[in-house]
């Protein structure tokens, strides 16, 4: 069966794209953009590390660690798509995952800043 690929997410897109859903289109991209690069990647690599590691067995899991330790991108790539070929899923989950998390979070900023204006 071959390998079923979905369309890359953008996250800074993804997030302003939801905030203005529900009426924050206001949002400078800079500042989303920022989130996810000091923030939400590097909680995205812990995640997807922690749900693709507890599939593979320690001998896996020092292989790939190895090809990573050598900065052997491509190698690393292929060596996924092979041990775990639903692997671009589980970090398409975890984005989404993440963009909710960031969204539900500055939805409540914004209620609190408005709430707070208010009084």
């Amino acid at each position: 069966m071959p390998e079923q690929m979905t369309a890359p997410i953008n996250p800074v897109e993804e997030t302003l794209a939801r905030l203005a859903e529900h009426g924050h289109g206001e949002v400078d991209p800079a500042f989303i953009a920022a989130g996810w690069r000091d923030l939400l990647y590097p909680l995205l690599e812990e995640n997807v590390g922690e749900r693709l590691s507890s599939r593979l067995s320690p001998a896996e899991l020092d292989e790939f660690e190895s090809l990573v330790d050598a900065d052997d991108e491509d190698g690393a790539s292929a060596w996924l798509a092979e041990h775990v070929p639903d692997y671009h899923e589980v970090v398409r989950d975890e984005f989404l995952t993440l963009v909710d998390a960031a969204v539900t979070r500055l939805l409540r900023a914004f209620a609190d800043q408005s709430e707070g204006e208010l009084r």
